[in-house]
C-alpha cells in the first residue's frame, strides 16, 4: 500500500512539472510573439514618421514656392495640427483597443 502511495504522489508530482514547464512554454511563445508584434509597429510607425516628414518638408517648399512667402509652412502645419486633433480623439480606438485584440491574440493563440 505504501507504495502504491509514494508512486501515486512521484507521478502526480511529475505530472504538476510537466503541466508547468508547459504553462512556461506556452507563456514564453505568446511573449516572444507579442514582443516581435510589438517590434514591427514600432518599425513602421518610424518609418512612417520618417515618410512624413519628408513628405511635409517637400510639400512646404512647393507651396512656398507656389503661393509665395511662408504660407506653405503655415498650411502644412494646419494639416498636421488638425491630424494629431483627429489622431488624438481616436486614439481609444485607434491604439487600445488594437493592442489588446493583439495581446490577447498572442497570450490565448491554441496551437493546433
Amino acid at each position: 500500500m505504501e507504495s502504491n502511495m509514494e508512486r501515486l504522489f512521484f507521478e502526480t508530482k511529475k505530472y504538476v512539472d510537466l503541466k508547468l514547464d508547459q504553462f512556461k512554454l506556452q507563456m514564453v511563445s505568446a511573449l516572444s510573439q507579442a514582443l516581435s508584434q510589438a517590434i514591427v509597429v514600432v518599425i513602421v510607425l518610424f518609418l512612417f514618421m520618417m515618410l512624413m516628414a519628408i513628405v511635409a518638408y517637400a510639400l512646404i517648399n512647393w507651396l512656398n514656392a507656389l503661393l509665395g512667402g511662408q504660407f506653405g509652412s503655415l498650411i502644412v502645419g494646419g494639416v498636421v495640427l488638425v491630424s494629431i486633433i483627429v489622431v488624438l480623439s481616436l486614439r481609444k480606438k485607434l491604439f487600445r483597443d488594437s493592442f489588446v485584440k493583439l495581446f490577447a491574440e498572442a497570450f490565448w493563440y491554441e496551437e493546433n
